[in-house]
């Protein structure tokens, strides 16, 4: 039969005291051991650990729910994943305080018997201050990735506008002219500021000739 121990030595003065003593006799010193504060150290790490687990799945469950919510609304809406704010085919666009609106466009003769391609604009001048189209907007117009040269002479004598200051508030038709380089080729219209730092139009759009 295995007796059971009765004593133990004091950790610290090494004083024989009873097994169950939790202060020593002799040197006054607490007896508890190094297994209590292991113990007390995992459990610490177990409650960290728990709480930053915890919050890291729900970050990544929100994240997943985010992400599903975007993909639900692309496949719903999938024109605005690859959203182009020069693709709605017509022009209608802010410049330098000025809205300008493509309204038609026709195959004419210019005074020198050019065929060209009169472009129709309704020009408004939204700002406080005079407006003149010519001053504001600069047009191009490309066949075949090449620049059409701007008519010298008039496409429309009743549409002269373009070169008149407008006040405030005030919207007006206005005409620009371009001489073709063949009669089959559709035309790239772009349109954008008279002076900027842009390198791409404000807005553009294809003019059929056919």
């Amino acid at each position: 039969m295995v007796e059971k121990q009765v004593t133990k030595l004091c950790k610290y003065c090494k004083t024989e005291i009873p097994v169950g003593a939790k202060v020593c006799p002799n040197c006054r010193k607490k007896q508890s051991g190094v297994l209590k504060w292991v113990i007390i150290g995992v459990v610490i790490i177990g409650i960290f650990s728990a709480v930053a687990g915890g919050g890291s799945d729900k970050d990544a469950q929100v994240s997943d729910n985010s992400d599903s919510q975007n993909s639900q609304m692309s496949a719903q809406n999938p024109s605005n994943s690859k959203e182009d704010p020069l693709s709605d085919d017509i022009i209608d666009v802010e410049i330098s305080d000025c809205t300008v609106k493509y309204i038609k466009h026709e195959i004419v003769e210019n005074m020198a018997g050019d065929k060209c391609v009169a472009v129709y604009y309704e020009f408004t001048n939204n700002s406080d201050e005079g407006k003149t189209f010519d001053y504001t907007v600069s047009d191009k117009a490309f066949q075949n990735g090449v620049e059409l040269d701007t008519s010298l002479f008039y496409v429309d004598t009743d549409n002269k506008d373009s070169s008149s200051e407008i006040k405030p508030g005030v919207s007006v038709e206005v005409c620009s002219g371009f001489v073709l380089r063949d009669d089959t080729t559709d035309i790239e219209l772009e349109i954008g500021a008279w002076i900027t730092l842009k390198d791409s139009p404000d807005d553009k759009m294809i003019l059929s000739i056919k």
